[in-house]
């Protein structure tokens, strides 16, 4: 069972082919010469609807070649061809017409091939002997016209192909739909016809009944060569899975279907050990008995749940179909969380903001301003302007400072900005800034920031810890030039990467490019490391 109605065909259609044309020519050829040969030689009628019935099975062969099941095509074509042996027998010597004519049985074997050929992967022992039964039935018919025994070859064949089909549908309760109907059918009037011809010809009388039964027989196996090119037709359309977001729900139902099973329940791997459904939401392992489907190179694929199933019975097709879609799911999760880290950023940007904007406020009011207010009421007071130009100044350099804090390389160069904030901060600091590559204001400014908020840390977290800051330059391999920085404490670690602190660092370092690192060691301290 080779072209498994189970495994989902990519695309449908034929597809022409140079070969596929060259067979249908040939075919049609040797059709007509059967039909015309013998009419001539022996002044009778032409057989019209013994050559259709040839003409229906070429075509449903190379629909089937085109449509890729190339197996049960090849069987039909083969049928086609095999058709017409005991006319073209006809025109052997006398002596030798015999041997041909016995060889009209072989469509009948082949055609059965086909059958069988386009069955679903067998599920379990019992599928697996029917299909063999089956095949070594028709392997007998091809036969029994030289050795003889065709009368009891035939109704066996016929039984067997039915037994195949009952234990198919047996082991298959939702087996592919329309496919599998039309596929069954084809087994049915296949393995029904045999056995009811060979019935007939027990009890009757065969000059009474033979025309009768020719008549049948040519029906039945344009029917069978139809029931199956619908089966392939009905297959490929089936198998079209719509991965659209809106769409992808019914990927249970899909993959049920393929499988020939009542329901599955798909949970599709995400990134970590956990798993998704098909909105891409984490969920939990689908309940009763599952099957673990595995990729060789990218690991867990997915878990279906169903009742029966076992690894070997999912074709690589559906495997393909759950591979794209685990990826699918898994990229859009991906979008849904950098959307919300987004969102949560910006609200952590805008709140940062109003943060800065009110220590500003408070900064005016509490410095500049309130020195101002002191120098009107010392003007009042002061003979002389001594203790003006000394509240002025008090007053610039608060400004001064607050001018700095808000933009702290503006007028100076990165390594200075650095030594006078490990100057001034009581934290033990040992600074060393390498020769650096000219650097974007905002890099320098979130150097200065990265450096500030890590001393602040370890003085608030790590008091009297010792404190070592490195500032170097680096080369990235595309030719950029970038910075480092790293800040390492020897004081009990335990720094908190969701702090408001760390997170506005975060933030400004991700909208540079950058990456952000914090290593808690309890023995060997806190490790901060930035690259932009």
């Amino acid at each position: 069972m080779t072209d498994a109605l189970v495994e989902p065909v990519e695309g449908s259609g034929v597809h022409p082919h140079p070969g596929l044309l060259a067979v249908a020519c040939a075919g049609l050829c040797i059709g007509v010469l059967a039909m015309w040969l013998p009419s001539r030689r022996f002044a009778t009628s032409p057989d019209i609807v013994g050559w259709l019935v040839g003409v229906v099975l070429l075509a449903c062969g190379v629909f089937m070649v085109g449509a890729v099941r190339r197996t049960a095509g090849a069987w039909l074509i083969a049928a086609a061809l095999a058709w017409h042996l005991s006319d073209l027998a006809r025109l052997l010597p006398a002596d030798q017409r015999e041997v041909g004519q016995r060889s009209s049985l072989v469509h009948v074997a082949l055609l059965g091939g086909a059958v069988v050929a386009l069955g679903p992967r067998p599920t379990s022992r019992w599928s697996t002997r029917a299909g063999g039964w089956a095949g070594a039935a028709l392997a007998v018919v091809a036969v029994s016209g030289w050795t003889g025994g065709w009368h009891l070859a035939l109704p066996f064949a016929g039984v067997a192909v039915v037994v195949m089909v009952g234990v198919t549908l047996g082991d298959r309760f939702a087996f592919l739909g329309t496919a599998g109907a039309a596929w069954a059918a084809a087994g049915a009037v296949f393995g029904v016809e045999l056995f009811g011809s060979a019935l007939v010809r027990r009890f009757f009388d065969h000059s009474d009944v033979e025309p009768w039964l020719l008549d049948v027989h040519q029906l039945a196996v344009a029917a069978v060569s139809v029931l199956l090119a619908v089966s392939v037709a009905r297959a490929g359309r089936a198998d079209v899975v719509d991965l659209r977001l809106d769409k992808l729900a019914g990927l249970d139902d899909v993959v049920a279907r393929a499988l020939g099973v009542r329901s599955v329940s798909t949970a599709l791997a995400a990134v970590d050990e956990g798993w998704l459904d098909t909105a891409g939401r984490t969920t939990d392992r689908p309940a009763g008995p599952c099957v673990l489907i595995e990729d060789e190179f990218t690991g867990r694929v997915a878990l279906l749940g169903a009742v029966g199933l076992v690894v070997d019975d999912v074709p690589d097709a559906v495997r393909r179909v759950l591979r794209l879609a685990r990826d699918h799911v898994r990229l859009r999760a991906t979008i849904v969380n950098q959307v919300a880290e987004l969102e949560a950023s910006r609200r952590r940007i805008l709140t940062a903001q109003d943060h800065a904007r009110r220590e500003v406020h408070e900064a005016l009011r509490s410095g500049p301003l309130s020195t101002l207010e002191g120098i009107e009421h010392d003007v009042a007071r002061f003979d002389t302007l001594e203790g003006v130009r000394h509240a002025v100044n008090r007053a610039r350099s608060v400004l001064d400072q607050l001018a700095d804090d808000l933009d702290p390389v503006a007028d100076r160069s990165l390594d200075v900005a650095l030594s006078d904030v490990v100057e001034s901060s009581p934290a033990h600091a040992d600074l060393r800034v390498d020769p650096l590559p000219d650097l974007a204001p905002e890099v320098a400014r979130t150097v200065w920031f990265t450096v500030s908020e890590a001393l602040a840390n370890a003085v608030k977290h790590a008091p009297g810890a010792g404190v070592s800051i490195t500032v170097a330059g680096t080369l990235h391999e595309t030719g950029d030039v970038g910075v480092v920085v790293t800040v390492h404490d020897d004081g009990p670690g335990g720094a908190n990467p969701s702090g408001s602190g760390l997170l506005g660092l975060r933030d400004r370092i991700d909208a540079l490019g950058g990456t952000l690192r914090i290593a808690n060691d309890p023995a060997g301290g806190t490790r901060l490391e930035v690259r932009m």
